[in-house]
């Protein structure tokens, strides 16, 4: 049967197996024809099944050179299409340079016509190296191993003296690269074999690149990249006590995660914890009860058939033993918080999930927040969302080589091939690194922002390149719902008056997410009365509803009337929020951009014991209508002359509180505002007098309230600075 050019493949691996594992790799179906036929008879005891090889491999070819060679070759090519060629020479083939020197002979001994493919190995000694191990199996031409032990045969002088000594690191890597070593001997075979898997228990805790079927990872076992950036293993998030899988930077001081595993699922027990590859291709997390809390939920053809590899990319990728281009999982499909060179971010039309990114909850706590980066499903653009429906940031339209609202990104030295890719599996995003030595990473930081982190060997730390949104202020939901975002303080976010945080633990790890919540719930509800909150300066949130109220006075009513109604603004026209208020955020004082705004509040909240809010003016802007409504001064005189307190209760309470409580506020205020400090209770005391522990006596007026009537600008610049504190009634 005459052979085709293009049937004539070389294989990619040789199987570690014996046997039928042989056959499976060497008996390609492209020019090997089978004939199977079976035949069951009724009477009989067996079957019978006969093959027809077209076309063999030869798997044990001895050959030499001159004119054995000559006439061994054209010999051989006209049975067989392939052959694993184990030459007998005096001056052994040792390297990967005198194999494919000696591949050239056997190609010029070929007839005319043929497509003979010889298949090389190497002669195995004692000074071989794992390096020439790795370069033969580069080469694409060389195969196996040839295992000659000292003296055992002819020209075998140069053969190994301590396989399991000195040529054991070149075993393990054999292993490592799939390369075959062939012996006569299918019992020493199989003992090799078992050597070399417990030989990769010992390796994996030093940094093989690759988990076997039927291995683990635990403890502070690890796995690094073979050129040594990347490792995979357990990890501890900040001062967390659990531990998660992780991979980070090698060579780095300071462990820098880019991808988690088990991002909401941890486990307590380092030792008794597990990262396995089971036989089936399914790379599984196990705690210490063996119950899997994490898994890739990959499936390979037969058992035993996978091996789990960590690339230099960072990619963590399960594949065929056999066969490097048969992916059936890898990490760049399902990124975490981090989108480095060779990644993908985009769109699986096959599941029909997003490849995304989503940033850490905190610092100490890999689950995904509600942030996420994505890509338009159309390719278009790329977009920061908040839970998937509000878009605070957007790339802008890709030109095919930048993105419109990205210009700098065409200028940016770090990042090249930034590149589209549509198929009809999936539709991504992905680039390359224009400084291979140098790292780069975008991050979708906790803060919600979309940063880019370039390393510099020569201050040994992480320098940003590239933030956006700028400020975090500018993130949507940042604070979380009720919570003020001030970009010129410390922390950023602060509930308001009458607000408490939501989750304090997660406040000092830095997650906001669950923002602030009401100290006393609502009344409006039970048909209570509620009030409102003025903050200065504030930006609006998005989402208001349009009223049609002409006054502010008519905005507030229909907001207090409605009882699914927590803020409202009036600007040119009354705007009112309905639920969970979020994206507060309050201005600098000399921007003219900010407005007022009036949150929702219970009465009894408002200033403490409903005490008259006077809608976020300052006390000392009144002056200029009337003396006698100045607070301060209205406060102090009414309590000196013991007239009823009630009169400066809101008018909305109708008269509806604790009077003895409030007189008690209001005298333990006036004491609070005294111009001698040792006239001023201690917070200590101040909390004693408003709880009874203590009784409170009649305070003088202030002497610089006493003034006011004559010279009130300097009585109240003598205020301001000389108490922080105006009339709160819990100051």
């Amino acid at each position: 049967m005459k052979r085709q050019a293009n049937t004539i493949e070389p294989i990619k691996s040789l199987s570690t197996a014996f046997g039928f594992g042989m056959i499976k790799a060497f008996l390609a179906p492209k020019y090997i024809s089978l004939k199977v036929e079976w035949r069951n008879q009724m009477k009989c005891s067996g079957s019978r099944m006969e093959l027809t090889l077209t076309q063999p491999d030869d798997w044990h070819l001895h050959l030499r050179d001159g004119d054995l060679l000559q006439a061994v070759v054209p010999h051989s090519a006209t049975h067989f299409g392939r052959a694993i060629v184990m030459p007998n020479l005096k001056s052994p083939i040792t390297t990967t340079v005198a194999a494919l020197n000696y591949r050239e002979l056997i190609l010029k001994a070929l007839p005319s016509n043929s497509y003979f493919n010889p298949l090389m190995t190497l002669y195995l000694t004692d000074t071989t190296s794992p390096d020439e191990i790795k370069l033969a199996r580069k080469s694409g031409a060389i195969f196996a191993v040839k295992l000659y032990p000292f003296g055992a045969t002819t020209n075998s002088q140069n053969g190994v003296t301590d396989l399991f000594g000195k040529c054991l690191p070149v075993l393990v890597e054999m292993y490592i690269e799939e390369m075959d070593i062939k012996s006569k001997k299918p019992l020493f075979y199989q003992c090799l074999v078992l050597l070399l898997h417990l030989s990769f228990k010992i390796r994996s805790s030093e940094g093989s690149d690759t988990i076997f079927s039927g291995q683990s990872l635990s403890g502070n076992q690890t796995i690094t990249s073979a050129g040594g950036d990347f490792k995979l293993g357990f990890f501890t998030p900040g001062k967390s006590r659990n531990y998660h899988v992780g991979i980070w930077y090698a060579k780095l001081p300071d462990q820098t995660v880019v991808w988690v595993a088990n991002r909401q699922q941890p486990v307590s027990n380092l030792t008794s914890s597990a990262l396995k590859l089971l036989e089936n291709g399914n790379l599984v997390l196990l705690n210490q009860s063996k119950a899997i809390m994490w898994s890739t939920g990959s499936k390979s053809v037969a058992p035993n058939s996978t091996v789990t590899m960590l690339l230099d990319s960072g990619n963590l990728v399960i594949r065929d033993a056999l066969d490097s281009s048969k992916i059936l999982w890898q990490s760049f499909d399902y990124p975490t918080d981090h989108w480095l060179p060779g990644g993908k971010l985009g769109y699986n039309n096959l599941t029909k999930e997003k490849q995304k990114i989503s940033p850490w909850r905190s610092s100490q706590n890999p689950a995904p927040a509600l942030f996420s980066l994505e890509v338009e499903q159309d390719g278009t653009s790329h977009l920061l969302l908040w839970n998937e429906s509000e878009r605070y940031w957007t790339s802008g339209e890709w030109t095919g080589k930048v993105f419109t609202e990205v210009p700098e990104l065409q200028l940016n030295y770090y990042v090249r091939n930034m590149t589209y890719i549509s198929n009809e599996n999936e539709s991504y995003y992905t680039y390359s690194a224009a400084i291979p030595s140098a790292y780069t990473r975008f991050l979708l930081d906790v803060t919600g922002q979309l940063k880019q982190f370039v390393w510099q060997k020569s201050s040994n730390r992480w320098d940003l390149f590239w933030t956006r949104p700028p400020q975090e202020c500018e993130v949507y939901a940042f604070c979380g719902p009720f919570s003020i975002c001030n970009q010129d303080k410390a922390p950023l976010c602060f509930c308001p008056e009458g607000f408490e945080t939501e989750a304090p633990g997660d406040w000092e790890m830095g997650d906001h997410t669950g923002g602030c919540t009401r100290r006393t719930p609502l009344q409006c509800d039970n048909g209570g009365t509620d009030t409102f909150l003025v903050i200065p300066n504030m930006r609006f949130p998005s989402n208001p509803e349009s009223s049609t109220a002409k006054t502010i006075e008519e905005c507030e009513k229909e907001c207090s009337t409605n009882c699914s109604c927590n803020a409202f603004a009036y600007d040119s026209g009354c705007s009112i929020w309905k639920g969970d208020v979020f994206n507060l955020q309050q201005l600098p004082s000399d921007d003219k951009a900010g407005r007022e705004f009036h949150i929702r509040i219970s009465a009894s909240d408002l200033r403490g014991n409903g005490v008259k809010e006077t809608r976020g003016r300052r006390n000392s802007e009144q002056l200029d209508d009337e003396m006698d409504i100045y607070f301060p001064f209205r406060v102090a005189n009414i309590i000196d002359k013991g007239e009823d307190v009630v009169q400066l209760l809101d008018d909305r309470l109708d008269g509806n509180t604790n009077i003895e409580e409030l007189n008690k506020a209001c005298r333990v205020a006036c004491w609070c505002i005294q111009e001698n400090e040792k006239d001023r209770p201690s917070m200590g005391q101040v909390v004693q007098l408003l709880e009874g522990l203590s009784e409170v006596g009649a305070p003088p007026i202030p002497r610089f309230l006493l003034g006011l009537s004559e010279n009130p600008d300097e009585a109240i610049r003598f205020q301001e600075t000389s108490s922080s504190s105006t009339l709160t009634g819990s100051n």
